[in-house]
């Protein structure tokens, strides 16, 4: 942002180097709607604080929905996920569901991922 409301206003802000911007950036799920305030930020039409303020939102939001998924996770999950003995089956960046999309799409039944 720029010293006043005013300047601001006038000549626009540099969200390559605001750090509210860029947490956006990992945190917002619409591209699309993030580069528009990038847009609006530089030409004056978004101010600092109003950028920080959906910063703030999108974050407390975000870990919001993190602790209620939390919550609902039991001792008993936690010492399954933790066991040293359970079998692992990697599936390198593909989870199953998405291995099977296709398979499934072709009319043929979905094949266990490997």
């Amino acid at each position: 942002g720029q010293e006043t409301i005013e300047e601001h206003r006038r000549i626009g802000g540099n969200p390559d180097v605001d750090v509210a911007y860029q947490y956006l950036g990992f945190f917002m799920d619409d591209d699309d709607e993030w580069k528009k305030m990038g847009e609006d930020y530089r030409a004056g039409r978004l101010l600092t604080g109003e950028l920080k303020a959906k910063c703030i939102k999108v974050l407390q939001d975000f870990v919001k929905d993190f602790q209620d998924r939390r919550a609902k996770i039991t001792e008993d999950e936690v010492k399954a996920f933790m066991d040293g003995n359970r079998k692992i089956e990697p599936t390198y960046g593909k989870s199953k569901v998405a291995q099977a999309a296709p398979a499934a799409q072709n009319g043929q039944p979905a094949k266990p991922a490997a």
